[in-house]
C-alpha cells in the first residue's frame, strides 16, 4: 500500500501531533476536573497512534522501494573499462 503525498502528510501530522496532543490534553483535564476514563482514553489513543504509525511505516517502505525500482538505470552498472585498470 502506498499513500498519496497529501494523505501521507495528513496522516503523519495526525499521528505525530494531533493524537498525542489530544491524549495529553484529556489526561491532564482528567486530573484537574475529575473526568472519567483518563487512562482508558489515553491507552486507546496510543493504540490508534501505533496502528497508524505502522501503516505510515509500511507506506514509506513501499514508496521507497517503488522509487528505487523506477530509478533503476542498467547503464550505470557497467564494469570498469579495460583502460581503468589500476594495477598498471
Amino acid at each position: 500500500m502506498v499513500l498519496h503525498n497529501k494523505a501521507y502528510d495528513i496522516m503523519k501530522w495526525v499521528v505525530a501531533i494531533v493524537l498525542p496532543a489530544c491524549g495529553t490534553l484529556y489526561f491532564a483535564l482528567c486530573g484537574i476536573w475529575g473526568l472519567p476514563y483518563g487512562e482508558e482514553v489515553l491507552g486507546t489513543l496510543v493504540a490508534i497512534e501505533t496502528f497508524l504509525g505502522a501503516i505510515l511505516g509500511i507506506s514509506t517502505k513501499n514508496y521507497n522501494a517503488l522509487e528505487e525500482e523506477n530509478s533503476y538505470a542498467p547503464e550505470l552498472e557497467q564494469g570498469f573499462d579495460e583502460g581503468d585498470d589500476k594495477d598498471e
